[in-house]
Formats: C-alpha cells, sequence, structure tokens
C-alpha cells in the first residue's frame, strides 16, 4: 500500500473515531461540571460536601475506568464478528466490575463517614456528604457497566450511536438539575437533593439506553459469527494486562491528590494559580486523551487483523498529528494567554504565577502530549500496558513526587521553579517510549 493511500484511511480513521470521542469525552466532563457548578448556587457546606464524596466515589471509577480501558485493549485486536471471544472479555470484565464494586460499597457502607469525617470537622458538610454517598451507591453498578459498554461501542464501531445516548443523558441531567433543585416548571424545590436524584435517574436511563443498544449490537454480530479457533481469552493474559492500567490509574489519582496537597502549603495563591493552571490544561487533556483512544481503537483493530505495518506507519502519523496539534496549541495559548488569564477572578499575585505556569506548560506540552498518546493509545493498543505503568511510577513516585516534597517543606522556592523541576520527567519518559517504539517491543498479539 502507498503512502499516500495509507495517510488517506488514516484521516478517514481520525475523522471516524476521533471526532466522537472528543464530543464523547466533552459530553462526560460537562455533566460533572454542570453538576458543581449547580451546587454553587446554595452555600458553602453543600458545594464542599459533595466535593469531598465525589472525590471519594472517584477512587471506585478511577479503577473502574482503568478495567474498562484493558477491555478495550481485546475488544480492539478481536475480529467483529468473533462473538464467543467478546462474549468471554465481557464475562471476565463484568465479574471483575461486580467484585470491584462489592469491596467499595462494603467500604463506603461501614467506613463512609469516618472517610468524610477524616476530611472535614463541619457537621453540615459531614451531613451532606453522607447523604450523597448513601445515595448516589446505587448507580455505581450501572454506571461502571454504562463505561464497559461505552468501550465497546468504540471498538466495534457504535460510538456515534453511544454518543447519541451520553448526550442526551448529560442534557437531561443538566435540566433536571436546574429544576428539581430550584423547583423550575411544575417541579418541586429539592435544593441539593433535586441535585442528586437528578444524578441517579439520568445514570439509571443512560445504563437503560445503552444496554438496549448492547443487545442490538450483540445481537447484530452474533448473527454474523463464524466459526473461530480462539474462543476464550486465558484468565493470566487478561489480567496481566488490565491490572497495569488499573495500578497506573491509581498512582495517578493518589499522586493528584498529593501533588495538590504539597502546592496548597505554600499558600492559597500559589494553590490558586495551580489549580487554575490544571483547569486550563485540563481542557487540552480533554484532546489528548481523546486522542490517545482514538489510536487504541484505531492500531487495535489493525493489529487484530495482522497488519503489522500498516499499523506500525498509522503510529508513525498519529504521532506527528500529535506534534502538530501541540505546536498549534502552543502558538494560540501564547495569543490568548493574556485574555485567558484576565477571565479567572484570582489575585494578582496568582495571576502572575500562573502567567509563568502557563509558559512552563508550552515548554512541556509536546512531551507530555507526546508520552499520553504512547502510554494511553500506541503501547496500550498493542498490549504492552506494563512500560507505561512502570514510568509513570518511575516518573511521577521514583522522581517528581519526592522532588516537590523536598522544595515544598525544606525550601522557600517559587512554584514555578518547583513545576518546571519537577516536568523534566516528561522528558525522561518521552526518551524512553521513542526508544521502545523504534524497537517495535510493543506490538504483541493477545488474540
Amino acid at each position: 500500500m502507498k503512502i499516500n493511500n495509507i495517510q488517506k484511511k488514516f484521516f478517514q480513521n481520525l475523522l471516524n473515531v476521533l471526532i466522537p470521542i472528543i464530543i464523547q469525552m466533552s459530553v462526560f466532563n460537562l455533566s460533572d461540571i454542570f453538576d458543581m457548578i449547580i451546587v454553587g448556587k446554595f452555600n458553602d457546606f453543600t458545594i464542599n460536601g459533595f466535593f469531598i464524596s465525589r472525590k471519594i466515589i472517584a477512587i471506585d471509577l478511577t479503577i473502574i475506568c482503568a478495567l474498562c480501558a484493558g477491555a478495550a485493549i481485546f475488544f480492539a485486536q478481536v475480529k467483529k464478528n468473533n462473538i464467543k471471544l467478546l462474549d468471554n472479555i465481557l464475562l471476565k470484565s463484568t465479574l471483575i466490575i461486580l467484585l470491584i464494586n462489592f469491596i467499595f460499597l462494603l467500604i463506603i457502607k461501614l467506613y463512609g463517614r469516618n472517610i468524610i469525617c477524616f476530611s472535614t470537622n463541619d457537621n453540615n458538610v459531614i451531613e451532606v456528604g453522607c447523604t450523597y454517598l448513601s445515595k448516589i451507591c446505587i448507580t455505581l453498578i450501572p454506571n461502571s457497566f454504562s463505561i464497559l459498554f461505552g468501550q465497546f461501542f468504540q471498538c466495534k464501531g457504535y460510538i456515534k450511536h453511544s454518543l447519541i445516548i451520553n448526550a442526551i443523558g448529560t442534557i437531561l441531567n443538566i435540566l433536571l438539575n436546574y429544576c428539581l433543585g430550584f423547583g423550575y416548571l411544575f417541579f418541586p424545590k429539592l435544593g441539593y437533593m433535586g441535585v442528586i436524584y437528578a444524578t441517579i435517574f439520568t445514570r439509571l436511563l443512560t445504563f437503560f439506553l445503552l444496554f438496549i443498544l448492547f443487545l442490538y449490537v450483540h445481537n447484530k454480530i452474533k448473527g454474523e459469527q463464524q466459526e473461530f479457533v480462539l474462543e476464550k481469552i486465558d484468565n493470566n493474559i487478561f489480567l496481566k494486562t488490565i491490572f497495569p492500567i488499573i495500578l497506573q490509574n491509581a498512582f495517578w489519582f493518589i499522586s493528584s491528590a498529593l501533588y495538590t496537597i504539597l502546592y496548597g502549603k505554600l499558600g492559597t495563591e500559589i494553590l490558586s494559580a495551580y489549580s487554575t493552571f490544571l483547569t486550563i490544561a485540563g481542557i487540552y487533556e480533554i484532546f489528548l486523551n481523546s486522542n490517545a483512544t482514538a489510536a487504541s481503537i484505531v492500531l487495535g483493530n489493525l493489529q487484530g487483523e495482522d497488519k503489522k505495518d500498516e499499523l506500525y506507519a498509522f503510529a508513525k502519523l498519529f504521532l506527528s498529528f500529535t506534534i502538530f496539534i501541540s505546536i498549534l496549541s502552543i502558538i494560540l495559548i501564547i495569543i490568548f494567554k493574556s485574555s485567558i488569564i484576565s477571565y479567572f477572578n484570582i489575585s494578582i499575585n496568582a495571576k502572575a504565577s500562573l502567567w509563568n505556569l502557563l509558559f512552563i506548560g508550552n515548554l512541556f506540552m509536546i512531551p507530555k502530549a507526546l508520552n499520553i498518546l504512547f502510554g494511553a493509545g500506541i503501547f496500550r493498543s498493542g498490549g504492552d500496558t506494563k512500560i507505561p505503568m512502570i514510568l509513570d511510577f518511575v516518573g511521577c513516585w521514583i522522581y517528581s513526587l519526592p522532588l516537590v516534597l523536598f522544595f515544598v517543606t525544606k525550601t522557600n522556592l517559587k512554584i514555578e521553579f518547583i513545576v518546571l523541576l519537577s516536568s523534566f520527567e516528561e522528558i525522561f519518559k518521552m526518551c524512553i517510549f521513542i526508544r521502545k517504539f523504534l524497537q517495535k517491543t510493543w506490538i504483541k498479539k493477545l488474540v
């Protein structure tokens, strides 16, 4: 196949997969953002109660997302009409989802109040947090399966269908939040309980609609099934593939909390600058993660079809595309940096720190973008989940986090210099990733 044909096929796949994933991830994040915006209209203890309890729920969500991302590696590599193999992957994923949620629900039942009390002494905050936890836990298992179905649809070419369902759920959630929270139209005014009920209803509805779509897709694939030699995934291969992703996500979740705590010790203004910087970076990272997810699907499908040469060519095109988008983002941030900073209602000192942090972010944007693509996209599509986990662990827990801890507790160094020094982990990871990529050791046939 000529390179021009490969490029044409690449951009066709990019349009069909990447854009729907970006929209879907944006919609998913939009729902959470609007929840907190609406809750912010009530009072401080409601905001804090929701914030703390949602952080607790995020632990379960992080693990489930990692599990489903691991399952997606197998979904992508399975030929579309091998229904028996797909069912085997779904069964394994289902059993682990049920086990994880059972353990988490048991912990919440026994120690939920104690965990919230560890974060605050305010009785009002504790009551709101406990109420949120006790109610929203009803949706944990359905929400977990919604995530699993979403990965299944993405890998099997039904991403637009799941996008429509998730968009309906998000729009309905926002409308019901307003109506039940503030008593609009003919709805009763329930305050923050209205937000909770709206979230429960829309999550259950989304699960129900996705389940119906799943049954339709499953029956369609079943009607096209052929006989295949491989009908089961070895349990050891399955666990060895998904476990590093779960550990990687757990490391990320814990380290993110520790970074926030450490930078918080530098003062309120510094923490405001840092949290605002993360908010701005988070918008860009929605695209980076979408790009990596698209790469894992497209490349995983090529791996499943044994098209290794085309897979490697596509991977290089994804790298080029990521570098191009990163350069474009750097230029846009430089042009609109003043407007971006002026939008946020933070102190002058915080704005000065934010200005410097954005400059540092630009310096390391390309290495960071490539690392996300390598770790969550290219290497994952090839079945290599250990290298990304090891590099994340070494970069964060051996270098960056201890360095931040030292400078925050033992010196008076400004946050800009601390972030600058800690960000060199991105250079280290990028160099190792590039070396491994060129060696092609990441290409592994799992199914």
